[in-house]
């Protein structure tokens, strides 16, 4: 997610609640490598809190 303040700033905030603050000048699209392995991450960690929830629910997700 993006979202772009009235002092010029860019908040920058990542599925997994992190975020940050640049400058429009310091952005630039991601390259496909880049893309592919954070989309991985992401998946990875997403596998760990699936795993993890249904250990503390005793195997069910409701």
């Amino acid at each position: 997610m993006r979202q772009t303040h009235r002092d010029g700033t860019v908040l920058l905030i990542t599925p997994t609640g992190y975020a940050w603050t640049a400058a429009p000048g310091d952005l630039r699209p991601a390259t496909g490598a880049e893309r592919a392995a954070y989309d991985a991450q992401v998946r990875g960690i997403q596998r760990e809190r699936d795993a993890l929830y249904r250990q503390l629910r005793g195997g069910a997700r409701s």
